[in-house]
């Protein structure tokens, strides 16, 4: 089984992920030894936070895509971002600083872990309103919204994007049961590793989708880890420019 991670911080210099070039090579090793064949790379985006890096992202992914070109020519890079929502954070979208999901409609959203789920729901709404489709990261680590409203949200066009460590215990209990939740309810659409490094939080899908299929299914394993990436990339809507 290969796999799609599409929410990975290997790129160098640019967030709290990848600190050196040698870091980000190492990322993609790990990813690919593992099985990774697609990957969307997503460093944090919010000016106020990680500063504004947009340059240092571009450079980064061109050495990340030449390195992975010449080593591993059956891996497919993608550039993103993960966007912290802000008021207008869509104008940095606009703007050329923020990226989209391989330059799609898709944007790659997360908030704070203790934010009101009424926050939650405001900001994806105001995303919607934009012209983008939010994919909201990390769903089951929100403090403060439901699996309930989550369910809701997907039914409204939201994506539902799951850390493997999640499921894998790593991040705690009450993670480890609220994605198996939406996993349970069927409403999650990718499982990503959310990699910032080889060790504390490496690129490692495999042991999650052995996991995933034992419980709920090969079918949707492939689903979670492949193929609904892989169709997001191929046949989601050019971000208009």
């Amino acid at each position: 089984m290969q796999f799609a991670d599409i929410h990975i911080h290997a790129l160098y210099g640019v967030d709290d992920g990848a600190k050196t070039k040698e870091d980000t090579f190492a990322i993609i090793d790990a990813a690919y030894t593992d099985g990774t064949r697609l990957m969307c790379m997503t460093p944090h985006f919010h000016p106020a936070m990680f500063g504004e890096r947009h340059k240092q992202a571009e450079e980064s992914f061109k050495a990340a895509k030449e390195y992975a070109l010449e080593k591993y020519p059956d891996l497919t890079l993608y550039m993103g971002n993960e966007l912290r929502y802000a008021q207008n954070c869509h104008d940095w979208i606009y703007d050329g600083i923020c990226c989209t999901m391989g330059d799609t409609r898709y944007v790659l959203m997360e908030f704070s872990f203790s934010e009101k789920s009424s926050k939650i729901i405001s900001g994806i709404v105001a995303m919607f309103n934009s012209g983008f489709r939010p994919i909201l990261a990390h769903a089951e680590r929100y403090n403060n919204i439901s699996v309930a409203e989550l369910c809701m949200l997907r039914n409204e066009g939201v994506l539902i994007q799951i850390d493997s460590m999640s499921l894998l215990k790593k991040f705690g209990l009450k993670e480890w049961f609220k994605s198996k939740a939406l996993l349970k309810h069927g409403i999650a659409d990718f499982v990503s590793s959310d990699a910032h490094d080889v060790s504390s939080r490496p690129p490692e899908l495999g042991a999650c989708f052995e996991y995933v299929k034992n419980k709920f299914g090969e079918q949707y394993a492939a689903e979670l880890f492949y193929e609904n990436a892989k169709d997001l990339f191929e046949h989601g809507a050019k971000r208009k420019a």
